[in-house]
């Protein structure tokens, strides 16, 4: 006689614990920090109202990545501009913007 071990692996919803058929999380941020969030449909709908009203007259921002500013800072260096922390200048954005 053979033995076989199966493993299985259920997938709940963080907010009401319902198990969901296939997973596909949804990513919050705030504070400088990211959570992923398995929802099911319902409580995405919650969600999405929820912020929707927190962010109806906000600004938009966006982030780079490291791997975009990495890539911003290296062009910077090659037309000459040296690399330091903090905001960069008008003269670094121009030069930004117009390559």
């Amino acid at each position: 006689m053979a033995r076989t071990r199966k493993l299985v692996e259920t997938i709940t919803c963080d907010i009401c614990g319902k198990a969901l058929k296939e997973s596909a999380p949804t990513s919050i941020a705030f504070g400088g920090r990211r959570w992923d969030l398995d929802l099911c449909d319902k409580d995405r709908s919650l969600l999405n109202r929820q912020v929707a009203e927190w962010t109806s007259n906000a600004r938009v921002t966006s982030r780079r990545t490291g791997r975009q500013a990495e890539e911003e800072w290296s062009y910077l260096e090659s037309v000459g501009f040296k690399r330091h922390r903090g905001r960069k200048s008008a003269a670094e954005r121009d030069a930004l913007a117009s390559r």
